[in-house]
């Protein structure tokens, strides 16, 4: 009787045990700290709330740092901001208004934005809320939405699957789709983590170059020449000199790029780096044609037939670029929303690599990406003369005191809208080096620019010591009777009052090799210095 007592505890004991080691299984965390960093796909993306009338998706989520970013976008143009706990996003950028702005052109109103997109934190595999704001009706009006994502367990893997079904009407669920390749780094190769570059098969490593300012590449150099140019987070492309051999057995991750003589540059922020760098012949084709470039050199290129356009980054012409030999196309990161683009270009064995200065936190580490540009070209001494040359100029100011003034960039777009950029931009840091205090510091989220109402605009810069604006993106003022036609507004700001509005000029975004004159503009500026003291910024009178 003991005994069967015994074994019938036993048994209870091993059944109990059992249960709750597969409750604990199906219930164990699978939250942020089981997720690697990487910008993910969701397997699963379900929304519930608001009218029904609007599609909201999720095309990708961002993973760093235990942090989670998920990309939102609205079927809406007219979204503004979402709230999520107390933080508000404001509206990001569209991708054609970023291309647009890039190449200095002007977004036209009814164009090609009809969506409202945010980056704002997210929860993953359980249920968490925004708020997000609509000026659709008569009055701006709040609307609560429940979101839940799942990135595991349906082919979600980082910086794969750009296919996944994650465009969902409001209270809709999908599953994940098919995976695409190079979504993260804009070739057709994952980045390998666990990657020694100082171990390069076939390769003598001889230094890593030392940067001022750059965080976003390193440069690896091994004896003969050869290069290693490690894009932090994206690709590493290994460049082979000239009279060189491409070594045998090398990783399939790395992305060849044989010194190009003909190169197909779309990236267009970065043509007067190779100016600098006195590069220029190296540039047979461009993404950008004659009437859309702002700064001398290409345009004249182009008019003296030493450049061909070559269309534009997400529709290049394929015969042209064969026929001309192009032997390295080098793109901005707008080329992640056409991926096809980068694998057709490597299937015509055209490498393509993807200029990121624009995520430097630094304006000079921006600047510092001429490094790369001197190495693909050989013109490495003229790339490092430029750079110290800039770094001084910027260091300079390092011992003045800050001004105390405060200082707001803008512009104002065809329906009314402000556009600011961030305080991660580099504009803001620029406008802090020179002595000032950027008013939209504050503002977070991927991407340089936001967009925001005239009166939120106002609240924050109204009592502004100095109004910046960006002609770069609308064109440049006449005057200040074009800035008050804009809103009636502008008459109650203080800067406008006391004459303290500036501009700059349409080429600001193609002008990458700016920063350090830049800069020494803007302090002159808040010294209370005269126009013809300065190079790019001008009085709105």
């Amino acid at each position: 009787m003991k005994i069967r007592r015994f074994f019938s505890v036993l048994s209870l004991s091993l059944l109990l045990i059992t249960s709750l080691a597969g409750c604990q299984r199906e219930t164990a965390p699978t939250g942020e700290e089981q997720t690697a960093d990487g910008v993910y796909t969701p397997a699963v993306f379900r929304v519930s709330g608001g009218s029904g009338r609007v599609t909201i998706t999720c095309e990708r989520v961002a993973v760093q740092k235990e942090k989670v970013r998920a990309h939102l976008v609205f079927s809406s143009p007219h979204y503004t901001q979402v709230k999520v706990g107390n933080q508000i996003f404001y509206r990001q950028e569209s991708a054609a208004s970023k291309e647009k702005a890039e190449v200095g052109e002007k977004v036209e109103e009814g164009g090609e934005d009809t969506t409202s997109s945010f980056d704002v934190p997210a929860k993953l595999n359980q249920e968490f809320e925004i708020k997000a704001t609509t000026t659709a009706m008569s009055r701006p009006y709040e609307i609560t939405y429940r979101l839940f994502l799942k990135l595991k367990g349906s082919e979600s893997d980082p910086l794969k699957g750009s296919g996944s079904d994650s465009s969902l009407p409001e209270g809709q669920t999908g599953r994940s789709g098919e995976k695409a390749t190079g979504a993260g780094s804009g070739t057709a190769k994952s980045y390998d983590s666990s990657f020694d570059a100082k171990k390069l098969t076939g390769l003598t490593f001889l230094k890593k170059e030392a940067l001022s300012y750059a965080k976003g590449f390193s440069i690896y150099t091994y004896q003969g020449g050869y290069r290693l140019i490690d894009v932090r987070n994206s690709a590493r492309y290994l460049f082979v000199p000239d009279q060189k051999e491409e070594p045998k057995d090398l990783p399939a991750h790395l992305v060849v790029i044989h010194q190009p003589h003909r190169i197909y540059l779309a990236a267009t922020a970065t043509m007067s780096l190779f100016d600098k760098v006195q590069a220029l012949s190296c540039v047979r084709m461009t993404g950008t044609d004659v009437s859309g470039w702002s700064i001398r050199a290409p345009k004249k290129a182009l008019q003296d037939g030493r450049m061909l356009y070559a269309g534009k980054y997400s529709a290049p012409d394929y015969e042209l670029l064969t026929k001309e030999g192009c032997d390295l196309a080098v793109e901005s990161t707008m080329i992640s929303h056409t991926p096809e683009v980068t694998e057709m270009l490597t299937s015509l064995g055209i490498p393509v690599f993807v200029d990121r200065s624009s995520y430097e936190a630094h304006p000079l580490g921006r600047t510092e990406w001429i490094k790369v540009y001197g190495v693909l070209t050989g013109h490495e001494q003229e790339a490092e003369a430029f750079f110290e040359e800039q770094k001084k100029k910027v260091e300079s100011l390092g011992s003045n005191p800050a001004t105390g003034k405060t200082v707001a960039f803008f512009s104002v777009s065809a329906d009314g809208k402000i556009q600011v950029r961030r305080g991660s931009d580099y504009i803001a840091k620029m406008i802090a080096l020179a002595g000032g205090t950027y008013l939209f510091n504050d503002l977070e989220g991927e991407g340089a620019g936001a967009q925001i109402t005239m009166e939120e605009f106002y609240k924050r810069a109204a009592d502004a010591d100095y109004l910046i604006y960006n002609g770069a993106i609308e064109g440049m003022l006449g005057g200040m009777d074009d800035l008050l036609k804009k809103s009636e507004l502008f008459s109650d700001f203080k800067a406008v009052q006391e004459g303290k509005v500036w501009q700059t000029g349409k080429s600001l975004y193609q002008e990458a090799d700016i920063v350090g004159e830049m800069t020494v503009d803007l302090h002159k500026m808040l010294e209370g210095r005269p126009e013809g003291e300065m190079r790019f910024l001008k009085k709105v009178d």
